[in-house]
């Protein structure tokens, strides 16, 4: 997920800038560096932006880890689905050579 500046100048990654109130601007740190990200009438909406751009990373990381998680539970079935099926084919070629077998056992 991205900040993006009120001025549209500043966008950086949320996952590693820290949020800074400062009365009624909201700043963000990264990498020793402090960007000015919006600048609001009252502390009290400065706060406000602030939440809500709490709420949405955490919204986005539960949208992620449900992803992940659906791509490994996908990745696990393809991987049991390919072992199912190199236990069938073997079972076949047993099957298959118990035949054979079978077949050279009633010629002699």
């Amino acid at each position: 997920m991205r900040i993006i500046s009120q001025d549209s100048r500043i966008d950086l990654p949320y996952n590693r800038i820290m949020f800074c109130i400062e009365g009624v601007l909201v700043t963000a740190r990264n990498d020793g560096k402090q960007y000015l990200i919006g600048k609001y009438s009252t502390e009290e909406k400065a706060i406000k932006a602030m939440k809500m751009c709490i709420e949405k990373y955490q919204g986005f990381l539960q949208k992620v880890i449900a992803c992940l998680t659906i791509r490994r539970y996908s990745g696990f079935q393809q991987m049991m689905r390919f072992r199912e099926r190199g236990r069938n084919e073997r079972a076949k070629q047993k099957e298959s050579d118990n035949q054979k077998a079978d077949e050279r056992g009633k010629d002699i």
